[in-house]
């Protein structure tokens, strides 16, 4: 029975690797000095120096076997045989893992260890065919390996900027407290009358209304009821989100709404108009964690700047133009929408950095299936 432990680790690198050890070339022998007459003769040994034997490297447990797939260097070529047997080891596999994802997930894991066993077998089905040697599969394993490392690249990027001191964290969160400042808000949303052909809306009017809502908000009244009279002034059915907004940084909030931020505890802002809808803030208190206690989002943050900072320095040695004789005109922008609740470039009230551009890549092993993110509401609508 032929048995093949493949290395998917060289296969994906594209760099064939090699288990054979070379020779290394003895060095030629140097001439002795001239012996001094008085010398005695140097005793010559004989003896031949003991064998040194290689050694041996430890087999490794099956991971995966594919029964019935043939090694590609097999005698007669065949991909398929009833008494050919192929094995992926536990360190083979090991090896790809920790190239492809360290913290690779036990689900993910056991798809992977599926798909492999899968691809091994058409890959040795193509390799009879010969299509490993045709010019499309060259072209693929070019644009592979300019994928490849490009992934790699960022990878070694983003590592590069995680690795953060003590001493440049402290420098860091010293320079930066505004920036871990959590807010606890009271928000209170004032609808905007819905337009029609028979009734124009009396933009002075909203304006007044939601003015007289931040003056009572101020004296003290209280916010849900606030808007819940807001609603029906608008005659809003929909349901009104919380007044509440609670762990709030800065970024967390639309440009428009930043503001907010600058106020004191118990101060309210002015009216912040939005196409939808007018909002109000006051601010219940806020609070600056120690860094201890902040660590891991100081690091987080710290590290994302670090990367988006490496991402510019390289991308400011190039520019990518498209042909439009080739490719076409580009696509027109959309039109700037409403403000919305979630701040452009954040996410959670943390940044987010650009993702990287879109790649088309062979299939990989997808994690389970995450539940989809609930719907934003369309613009002009009051956000929850």
């Amino acid at each position: 029975m032929r048995v093949l432990a493949i290395s998917f680790c060289a296969v994906l690198a594209l760099v064939p690797l090699s288990s054979a050890q070379t020779a290394t070339p003895a060095k030629p022998a140097t001439a002795p000095a001239a012996k001094s007459a008085a010398a005695p003769a140097a005793k010559v040994s004989t003896a031949k120096p003991a064998a040194k034997t290689a050694p041996t490297k430890p087999v490794s447990k099956p991971a995966i076997t594919i029964s019935g797939v043939c090694p590609a260097g097999a005698a007669d070529k065949k991909a398929f045989s009833p008494t050919c047997q192929t094995v992926i080891t536990q360190a083979d596999l090991e090896s790809l893992i920790n190239a492809l994802n360290p913290d690779m997930p036990a689900a993910v894991r056991r798809n992977l260890g599926g798909s492999l066993g899968q691809w091994t077998a058409f890959a040795a089905k193509a390799h009879e065919l010969g299509i490993d040697k045709s010019a499309e599969f060259a072209e693929m394993v070019r644009f592979a390996r300019t994928q490849l490392l490009y992934q790699v690249m960022d990878r070694q990027m983003r590592k590069q900027a995680e690795d953060i001191s003590p001493a440049q964290l402290q420098s860091y969160y010293d320079g930066n407290k505004e920036k871990f400042e959590e807010y606890n808000l009271v928000r209170v949303i004032v609808p905007r009358e819905p337009t029609s052909k028979d009734k124009p809306v009396d933009e002075a009017a909203e304006k007044l209304f939601a003015q007289q809502i931040r003056d009572r908000l101020a004296k003290g009244e209280e916010a849900k009821a606030l808007q819940t009279e807001a609603f029906k002034h608008a005659g809003q059915n929909a349901q009104e989100p919380p007044v509440e907004v609670n762990q709030r940084k800065r970024g967390a909030l639309p440009a428009s709404q930043a503001k907010v931020f600058d106020l004191k505890p118990g101060e309210v802002s002015d009216v912040l108009p939005d196409p939808g809808a007018f909002f109000i803030y006051k601010v219940v208190s806020r609070d600056l964690p120690a860094l201890d206690k902040a660590t891991l989002e100081v690091k987080k943050t710290l590290a994302g700047e670090r990367y988006k900072a490496s991402m510019e320095e390289i991308n400011s040695h190039f520019k990518v133009n498209l042909e439009e004789s080739y490719f076409g005109p580009s696509p027109q922008a959309p039109p700037p929408g409403a403000p919305s609740m979630r701040a452009p470039g954040t996410q959670g009230g943390m940044p987010v950095h650009p993702a990287p551009p879109a790649h088309v890549a062979p299939p990989t092993p997808q994690a389970p299936a995450q539940p989809a993110a609930a719907p934003q509401p369309p613009t002009g609508t009051v956000p929850k």
